[in-house]
């Protein structure tokens, strides 16, 4: 079942997805349709009850669909870092969690 979402504001992300921003949830999506709802996997939410991940030469960033549940999707490691810094938002590297910080004078 599709549900029309009313997308607020979007943005490109450093690995090529696309964020929806929707009140207080944000989706991701890839090229594969003009909005989360039209693109091959559906709408899928930014998890942020769960930490990202780094596991070698893996990064990937926990997502949820209502109707397939949790999953992640893969990324690279400076989206990883952009999104941890702006959400404060964990990662997980060798069991341990960290939240990125700028530390250059002209952080937004």
């Amino acid at each position: 079942m599709t549900t029309t979402t009313t997308w607020e504001k979007v943005e490109r992300l450093p690995d090529g997805h696309r964020i929806f921003f929707a009140g207080d949830k944000i989706a991701i999506a890839d090229n594969s349709g003009r909005t989360p709802e039209l693109t091959d996997d559906g709408t899928l939410w930014m998890d942020f009850s769960r930490p990202l991940v780094v596991a070698g030469k893996f990064a990937c960033i926990p997502i949820i669909n209502e109707e397939r549940g949790e999953f992640v999707t893969g990324t690279d490691f400076e989206t990883v870092l952009m999104l941890s810094e702006r959400y404060d938002w964990a990662i997980k590297i060798h069991g341990f969690e960290f939240i990125a910080r700028r530390v250059d004078a002209q952080a937004a």
